[in-house]
């Protein structure tokens, strides 16, 4: 169940990930059925399985990760166009999901900046069923780590922001069954993307808060309920804000953090007012 792989003289590679990918599928549908014949003592070997096809799917990349002739060059055109289109062809959500997961664990960094954009082209061919906003979360969070760890990698004309907070607006578009709070979530991602990347660019930040707004209008949604995720989302991206500026009147100056934050009902705006409270006497500020 290993990837099938080549290595010519010339140096090429040839990857076949068909058997891994079949493996998924069969694996997947065989738990589906289980799933549907109703039976509960069935479950833990269900998730059991799950677990070791992670494993071997996790194996099977690592062992590619490792090939001694694999470049930044070499990755991009032999081989993640190959398995991206693999992905992409095999239709079954739970394999595509693990295997997009696989790609952003096991490669390095500097190889996911270089091919970003066929990466996030290939998400917006997945299955409608694939948990996109897991995967979008996952490579925007891991891009984030490098770029604040090795911000003189960054090429200038690789801005992450704005290539995320588009890849985000055309999910908007395209994916209008997406909860509402998957859709924040990512918008938190975006949010510390920003905090972590770009300090000294608000306006970013302020992007995100305004896009939330608007998503919320596109949506109807006046209030939200105390008790609901969508509730828990957007505290934590009002929090995220807070928590990401040395003084707390950087965040209040956000143009767009108060409209949001009238969003919330009225218990939760109290609750909310106590942590903004509290972070000015964490930071040792004072509101004028």
């Amino acid at each position: 169940d290993l990837p099938q792989v080549e290595v010519f003289e010339d140096g090429t590679i040839q990857v076949s990930f068909d058997v891994s990918i079949r493996h998924v599928s069969e694996r997947n549908k065989r738990g589906v059925r289980m799933q549907h014949q109703g039976q509960p003592r069935d479950k833990d070997k269900r998730e059991k399985e799950r677990r070791e096809l992670r494993l071997l799917v996790g194996k099977n990349f690592e062992r590619l990760s490792a090939l001694d002739n694999i470049t930044v060059t070499t990755y991009k055109e032999r081989i993640l166009s190959s398995v991206l289109e693999q992905v992409v062809s095999c239709k079954d959500p739970i394999a595509q999901e693990y295997l997009m997961e696989c790609i952003i664990q096991v490669f390095p960094d500097e190889y996911h900046l270089q091919t970003l954009h066929a990466f996030l082209d290939s998400c917006g061919r997945l299955s409608g069923q694939v948990n996109i906003k897991s995967i979008i979360i996952s490579i925007i969070d891991r891009l984030a780590a490098y770029a604040q760890r090795e911000a003189s990698s960054i090429p200038p004309e690789i801005q992450l922001f704005d290539i995320f907070s588009d890849q985000v607006a055309q999910l908007g578009k395209t994916r209008v069954d997406m909860p509402t709070e998957d859709a924040i979530a990512l918008q938190v991602a975006l949010v510390n993307l920003a905090l972590k990347v770009y300090p000294t660019r608000p306006d970013y930040v302020d992007k995100v808060y305004n896009n939330t707004s608007a998503l919320f209008a596109q949506r109807g949604i006046e209030r939200v309920d105390a008790n609901s995720a969508v509730c828990r989302e957007l505290v934590k991206l009002l929090k995220t804000g807070a928590d990401g500026y040395p003084s707390i009147q950087q965040t209040l100056q956000l143009q767009h953090y108060v409209p949001l934050y009238g969003v919330l009902g009225s218990e939760t705006r109290k609750d909310m007012a106590v942590y903004l409270l509290e972070t000015v006497t964490k930071k040792e500020t004072a509101i004028d």
